[in-house]
């Protein structure tokens, strides 16, 4: 059996539901979003809800949840907050994964 390997998102609202509803059939996702009724947490194979500010409590998930790659799909504040978890995880930055969750065209046509 195939076991995906799991990434972390940052945000889970509208206008990240085409992205999410891509890479879901890549990896696993670990989703985090403030709002318990946010519309891309069905896409999230677990679900953390809690505010993004919260960065040493995600960092200890993505640790403990063995998360390769913490991504978002929404504003900068969010990239720069994916990179340092990125960091601080202890992983580099997988150009491959970024290469497969950032293909644009692939994420509006899902």
């Amino acid at each position: 059996m195939f076991i995906k390997k799991k990434i972390a998102v940052l945000g889970l609202g509208t206008h990240q539901l085409g992205a999410l509803k891509y890479i879901k059939n890549i990896y696993d996702i670990v989703g985090f979003d403030e709002d318990k009724f946010c519309p891309g947490k069905k896409y999230a194979k677990k679900f953390y809800n809690f505010g993004l500010n919260k960065k040493d409590k995600i960092i200890n998930i993505c640790k403990k949840e063995k998360i390769i790659f913490a991504t978002s799909f929404c504003t900068e504040f969010f990239l720069q907050l994916s990179f340092e978890i990125n960091f601080r995880i202890n992983k580099d930055q997988n150009f491959k994964i970024i290469k497969e969750i950032t293909n644009k065209k692939a994420c509006k046509e899902k």
